[in-house]
């Protein structure tokens, strides 16, 4: 009894896999006949295959056709040795191209003299309006210290140009600008820049004169009352006027060939504008004033602006040894950077640039000097003195 029930269990259980797969196999080998293997089964009908491109071998270049180049060029040759200087050989074309790059770009050396004002007279002279364009007379001054330094640029050195490019000592209407800018650059090599009447006294008589200048001859301000006091509106004219001068320059600048000369302490944000414009721009930097020390250079709030500034040219000249000593140590104590002599000259490694540091004494023009020596007016100012101070020592101060 036990087995026949266990039995009748087994019969009532679904097949398994294995018997499924064996009852398959049996039935399709009574119906169809027997596969072949897989690694010879033919492929299952379908669209036909697009039979496969092959490239068409390039036949080989024509004889003649060699023959013919091969001759052509030494045609050429030939004409070139029997010609050397006709039209059509490689080397009038290549002086051709030559020419007209040099047409193109002026290779002209020049020095571009950046300073506060233009080394010229100006008067309001509305009678020769007419000719000029303008109601203004210019004329040379020969007292201006930056007028003196083109001297010895054109005499000592391979420079052919110098151009001066500076404020005017008075205001111009806009109307008249452009006629000014013409008649001075023609007859002058001067380029002026109008800063306008507000930026002009914020820049020259608000921050140069009321706070810069006094720092830099060691006199602070001694009560908040004073005018020499920081102004941050004086400052942003002092800013916004070195940037107007800056864009002057790049008008007139050829990178490749000019030097910039940049004078006073006017304009000593004026590397860092030119330099963001071009990073290979040879700049020079001469400060005609002295320079504090650190402990009284660090009271200014900005320092580290006019610091990085000066730092931009390549060269920073100073009138003694004592003024390139304080401008190194504010570089060390207030920048942290190291200075090293190179080649028998002080330098300031910034940012992989070796800036050099020159001591550089203004000379005198004894020309000039004994020139005014002889004026009437030099002549009526020392008799009115001996009558003055006769029979006592007296001693004159500049």
């Amino acid at each position: 009894r036990i087995a026949t029930s266990r039995s009748r269990r087994l019969a009532r259980r679904p097949p398994s896999r294995a018997t499924r797969r064996d009852r398959h196999s049996a039935s399709r080998a009574d119906t169809s006949p027997p596969r072949a293997p897989r690694c010879i089964r033919q492929r299952s009908a379908g669209p036909p295959r697009r039979p496969l491109r092959r490239r068409p071998e390039r036949k080989p270049f024509p004889r003649a056709v060699t023959m013919r180049r091969a001759a052509s060029t030494s045609m050429h040759n030939l004409q070139e040795l029997m010609d050397p200087g006709g039209k059509d050989t490689m080397q009038a074309r290549i002086a051709a191209l030559e020419a007209e790059e040099a047409e193109a770009v002026d290779k002209t050396q020049r020095v571009i003299i950046v300073c506060n004002s233009l080394p010229l007279k100006m008067r309001h002279d509305p009678e020769g309006s007419a000719a000029r364009g303008h109601s203004w007379h210019f004329e040379s001054d020969p007292d201006s210290i930056y007028g003196q330094s083109s001297a010895g640029i054109l005499s000592g050195t391979s420079v052919e140009k110098v151009i001066f490019l500076g404020g005017l000592g008075s205001e111009v209407e806009l109307f008249e600008q452009d006629a000014v800018a013409a008649d001075i650059s023609e007859r002058f090599n001067c380029i002026p820049v109008f800063l306008g009447e507000e930026l002009k006294a914020k820049h020259y008589k608000g921050f140069c004169k009321q706070f810069l200048w006094p720092l830099m001859h060691y006199v602070l301000p001694m009560s908040p009352q004073s005018p020499a006091r920081y102004n941050k509106a004086n400052w942003q004219g002092y800013l916004s006027a070195n940037k107007r001068f800056a864009d002057k320059v790049v008008e007139v600048l050829n990178a490749d060939g000019d030097f910039v000369w940049v004078h006073d302490y006017h304009l000593m944000l004026l590397p860092t504008f030119l330099r963001k414009r071009f990073n290979t721009v040879r700049c020079g930097f001469f400060l005609h004033s002295p320079f504090p020390s650190s402990e009284v250079f660090r009271t200014f709030p900005n320092r580290d602006l006019v610091l990085r500034g000066l730092l931009n040219a390549d060269v920073v000249g100073f009138h003694t040894f004592d003024y390139a000593r304080h401008f190194l140590s504010c570089t060390t104590r207030l920048l942290g950077l190291n200075h090293k002599t190179k080649q028998g000259a002080l330098a300031i490694d910034y940012y992989g640039r070796a800036v050099g540091v020159k001591i550089c004494p203004t000379g005198v023009n004894t020309d000039r000097l004994q020139e005014g020596v002889l004026w009437p007016e030099a002549r009526e100012m020392r008799a009115k003195y001996r009558g003055a101070f006769r029979g006592r020592k007296g001693f004159l101060g500049v």
